[in-house]
């Protein structure tokens, strides 16, 4: 009996220090409103969708330079500029599940029927921006393609090709970013880049994102992409983004995934 009170109590006192830890963990966000913000990481920053019902007092003191909204293209835009007049990327991959019903990114199929229904959503998104005045900063094709993008790998350039003419003959000036990979991957990214430049198309922006991974292993990949563009001048000069990062202290931490936007 002793024994099992004395297990008892080592677990016990286990659990409220790992209560302890949590709580702590978990209160690791500061808002210095009556600061400015660092000049040299003043890219890192940003939100991902957002939510009408947030603070927006607070929110606005964080100065977002950078939003990306996957669906609803006219609500949140507006809510966004005239709340905090960041640059907008658009996620079609979101606007199109909602259309069509589906949940799951693996379950997306924009090729069927000869890419009738994703080319009506692309149509539409770009004459909603020019019609209404919304114009959008970035497209953005597909959200981490590399993990939920099933079709061929010719059937993923197919679709920025077609969809970088869809919005160009609307907008002249429309900017395809992608391919907002999961991961960094010199060799899958550079396959995506000359694969495009064969069909003619070439991003205003090249995009992944880093999890477990430390700042100085993002310089280091960004470097080592720039280099590899810098032999590719048929590429131009696209941006570079890190729309989600996390680094590995924070795995463990719930909510660990706030948004935070890279530019490069």
């Amino acid at each position: 009996m002793k024994l099992l009170l004395k297990t008892t109590a080592i677990l016990l006192l286990l659990f409220i220090c790992m209560i302890k830890q949590i709580r702590a963990q978990t209160e690791y966000i500061s808002v210095m409103g009556n600061q400015q913000v660092d000049t040299g990481t003043a890219f890192m920053q940003g939100f991902v969708h957002g939510d009408p019902n947030m603070n927006i007092p607070l929110a606005q003191k964080l100065e977002p330079a950078f939003w990306e909204l996957g669906w609803n293209l006219a609500f949140y835009y507006d809510f966004i500029k005239s709340n905090f007049n960041s640059k907008i990327t658009i996620n079609i991959s979101g606007t199109y599940m909602e259309k069509m019903l589906i949940s799951n990114p693996q379950q997306a199929k924009p090729w069927l029927n000869n890419w009738a229904q994703w080319d009506a959503v692309v149509d539409s998104l770009i004459k909603i921006s020019v019609n209404y005045n919304r114009p959008v900063d970035y497209w953005c094709l597909f959200g981490e393609p590399d993990n939920d993008f099933k079709g061929t790998n010719a059937q993923f350039i197919e679709m920025h090709r077609r969809t970088d003419s869809i919005l160009k003959a609307n907008d002249p000036d429309a900017k395809l970013e992608g391919p907002d990979f999961v991961s960094f991957g010199i060799g899958k990214l550079l396959w995506f880049i000359d694969s495009l430049n064969d069909v003619n198309v070439h991003l205003a922006g090249i995009s992944w994102h880093e999890f477990g991974n430390y700042p100085e292993d993002v310089y280091l990949h960004v470097k080592q992409l720039r280099d590899s563009l810098a032999v590719r001048p048929q590429v131009g000069n696209p941006e570079i983004f890190i729309p989600e990062f996390a680094d590995p202290s924070n795995r463990l931490i719930p909510g660990w995934n706030v948004r935070m936007d890279l530019l490069f």
